[in-house]
């Protein structure tokens, strides 16, 4: 098994207000993870579709196919 952790810091995120939705009061992290799956979406473009037609990867992070 394979595991990355990622850590940043950053200001403009919620860490104080819980939503409605949210499991307990210290659950926080939606709008992060909407943030960087819109940014992945960006940096990968289509190659999510290449792959899935061709079995190839087209990602410039992925090195040679």
């Amino acid at each position: 098994m394979t595991r990355t952790t990622v850590t940043f810091k950053a200001d403009g995120f919620n860490t104080t207000q819980a939503k409605d939705y949210s499991i307990n009061s210290c659950c926080f992290g939606d709008d992060v993870a909407r943030w960087v799956g819109d940014r992945l979406a960006t940096l990968i473009g289509g190659c999510l579709e290449v792959w899935r037609n061709t079995g190839s990867s087209c990602c410039p992070m992925s090195g040679p196919t």
